[in-house]
């Protein structure tokens, strides 16, 4: 590996490490928010500079933590298209799902590491944040007993390292049936574009939504 792929491959990994972080803190919000659990199951810590609802529940807890960095690899090679947070109702029918798409540019990383405040993210993960904690006020109330579970769309060129990350976390492909939503209302919460890093979430509900 030269010198000019080193460098981009170690702050691909450091960017991999930010997003994630995120992730991690943005599915607990969404939870939380969007009612899955009680409240009591969550506690108050502060991330980005703002209060935030984290998982207080040991299993809960490790459960989504262990997600995100079973797919950190994956990030860091810039091979997720998108992660999407999915709400069934007990029947298993998709009620709402919550898209992050992403994409990262190894080559721009570079000029970023010289221009190093560029790195510091946290007035947009900020922004995402408070979105997110805001989006009862576009979304219905999703029906009680409620589920979630997560899944990562990656690039093709991603089944290259599928072996290794399932024996680090136990990724199923995903039924048609356990991500698709049909007949959606969209509710775009934010996006950003710093170059290097680009994400969008959206939020989908379903329109039969009872």
């Amino acid at each position: 590996m030269d010198q000019l792929s080193d460098a981009a491959f170690q702050l691909s990994a450091v960017v991999a490490n930010i997003l994630c972080e995120f992730l991690e803190v943005a599915i607990n919000s969404i939870l939380y928010v969007r009612n899955v659990y009680p409240p009591e199951v969550f506690e108050r810590q502060k991330k980005y500079n703002i209060p935030v609802q984290m998982a207080r529940h040991p299993d809960l807890k490790k459960y989504i933590a262990d997600i995100v960095i079973a797919m950190k690899p994956w990030i860091s090679q810039n091979m997720v298209d998108y992660v999407l947070v999915i709400i069934s109702q007990p029947s298993g029918e998709v009620v709402e799902r919550f898209m992050f798409e992403m994409d990262t540019a190894p080559a721009l990383l570079l000029r970023a590491e010289e221009n190093a405040e560029q790195l510091d993210l946290e007035s947009y993960f900020r922004a995402f944040l408070l979105k997110i904690s805001i989006c009862d006020a576009h979304l219905r109330p999703n029906p009680p007993d409620c589920t979630f579970s997560v899944f990562a769309h990656t690039k093709s060129s991603a089944a290259l390292s599928q072996t290794a990350l399932k024996e680090s976390f136990p990724w199923l492909a995903a039924e048609k049936q356990d991500v698709q939503l049909r007949d959606a209302l969209v509710v775009p919460i934010k996006s950003m574009d710093v170059g290097y890093i680009k994400m969008q979430l959206v939020a989908q509900e379903s329109k039969q939504k009872q």
